[in-house]
């Protein structure tokens, strides 16, 4: 039978994020708690029978094409320019179901999916594509090892810690997004109004702890405060202290106690299986 491979690909929430500064760069400087949630994509990778390297690209979702608009395929290029050539046919399939430009890591997870089932195909460990997904997009990284972590710099340092423990969120998705160049923008035309509160450790110490007067006044998003620019009747979505939107927004999440809520906690990172069924067996 074909080899073939499935990555669960992972969302992510920011459970606390707060911009710094503007990088010379043209980056910004971020501080974020972030942690994976058992909402997920699907990567299936069938390898074909033709030895010469070419890829058929599918996904439940149609407006994605094998172009550099998709991050599966700027991901699979930046790894062929590091370790050369697969020198074999594939069939990908994207089976989505994160909602996009929301927050929550989407097309990220999915690019660092792809680079653990490529490493799996050449033997590689995930150190070995770690730099290749920090050219891909400033949080690829983490979803390479995934769980609970603080992220700095541009979302590329990521500083593992000791998961958090029997907790969940439900998602609130409003019918609209934000692009994150704009909302960034936002924030450096506002930066003298913007307030920042909080402590992205101090949040972690107190979700461990279960404190939950320091988990309200640690839990914060900073582009809340530029969302209701755009979005003014957006403040509906935030109906409690223990909801907060995740990324750029536009989505919200609601902190739960062990598992009230639909998503849980997970402590892993995009993780990579062998299967022995057909592709189009599997949608």
């Amino acid at each position: 039978m074909k080899a073939m491979y499935r990555c669960y690909c992972y969302s992510k929430l920011n459970l606390y994020l707060d911009v710094l500064k503007k990088r010379s760069d043209g980056y910004h400087e971020i501080i974020s708690l972030f942690q994976t949630i058992s909402l997920y994509d699907s990567i299936y990778l069938e390898l074909l029978e033709n030895e010469v390297e070419s890829v058929v690209f599918k996904s439940n979702d149609p407006s994605l094409k094998w172009d550099e608009n998709n991050s599966i395929f700027r991901a699979f290029e930046e790894f062929k320019r590091a370790f050369g050539p697969l020198d074999k046919s594939l069939f990908i399939f994207l089976k989505k179901r994160i909602p996009k430009a929301c927050g929550l890591g989407g097309e990220s997870t999915d690019a660092a999916g792809i680079l653990l089932i490529l490493a799996e195909l050449k033997s590689l460990k995930v150190d070995d594509v770690a730099e290749i997904a920090k050219k891909v997009g400033s949080d690829v990284k983490f979803f390479l090892t995934g769980g609970t972590a603080l992220v700095s710099g541009r979302g590329e340092k990521v500083e593992r810690l000791e998961p958090l423990k029997n907790w969940s969120v439900n998602l609130k998705i409003p019918p609209f997004y934000f692009k994150t160049p704009e909302m960034y923008r936002l924030i450096d035309e506002n930066c003298q109004k913007i307030e920042h509160k909080g402590s992205a450790f101090e949040l972690y110490e107190s979700l461990r702890s279960r404190d939950f007067a320091r988990i309200r006044s640690n839990l914060f998003n900073v582009f809340e405060q530029v969302a209701l620019l755009k979005e003014p009747d957006i403040v509906s979505y935030k109906n409690s202290d223990l909801v907060c939107m995740t990324g750029s927004g536009p989505a919200f999440f609601e902190l739960r106690e062990g598992i009230l809520g639909r998503y849980v906690f997970i402590d892993t990172g995009n993780k990579v299986e062998r299967i022995h069924k057909k592709i189009n067996e599997l949608w």
